[in-house]
């Protein structure tokens, strides 16, 4: 069954007068259980197409649908909901807030999910990601490893059926 179908999207950037066409006609579609890599160069669109995907950046052009649901041309709050739920995201740079806790970023992306009881779920994924003794550490405290896991807790919250990591 299909979970992803990206069709012919564009994604336009204007540095100055000159414009940058970061996505022309890319389309991409996984299946429930596929594992795909984007590969190429720095600076190819990867990261756009990414983005444009989960919803954090809206494409100029083209339709993305998560399992059923469009989230293209929709108002944020939606997209928002719709990425709680179906979307686990692990950026380049660290995607953590520095003003919450390790567990309390967790418990943010469980609430942003729907989530009632958090304690038992938020155990289980620190456990999952060797950080149980590191729960309550901020994470500017925390190494680049470490990090790198907390914030791999954070996307794997809700369960996602699309895990994307940039």
């Amino acid at each position: 069954m299909t979970l992803l179908v990206a069709d012919d999207l564009y994604r336009f950037f204007h540095v100055g007068e000159t414009e940058v066409r970061a996505l022309r006609g890319a389309s991409l579609r996984v299946d429930r259980g596929e594992t795909v890599a984007l590969v190429g160069a720095s600076g190819s669109g990867k990261s756009t197409l990414m983005a444009c995907i989960a919803g954090l950046d809206d494409p100029d052009g083209g339709l993305v649908t998560i399992d059923g649901e469009r989230m293209t041309r929709r108002a944020e709050d939606e997209r928002a909901a719709l990425r709680g739920c179906c979307i686990g995201f692990l950026a380049q740079s660290r995607n953590l807030f520095g003003h919450l806790s390790v567990s309390e970023n967790i418990r943010l992306q469980l609430e942003l999910g729907g989530a009632k009881d958090s304690e038992k779920r938020i155990g289980e994924l620190l456990s999952l990601v060797g950080l149980s003794e590191r729960r309550h550490a901020r994470p500017q405290t925390l190494s680049g490893g470490e990090a790198a896991r907390a914030g791999l807790a954070v996307a794997l919250a809700n369960d996602p059926p699309l895990l994307m990591a940039d």
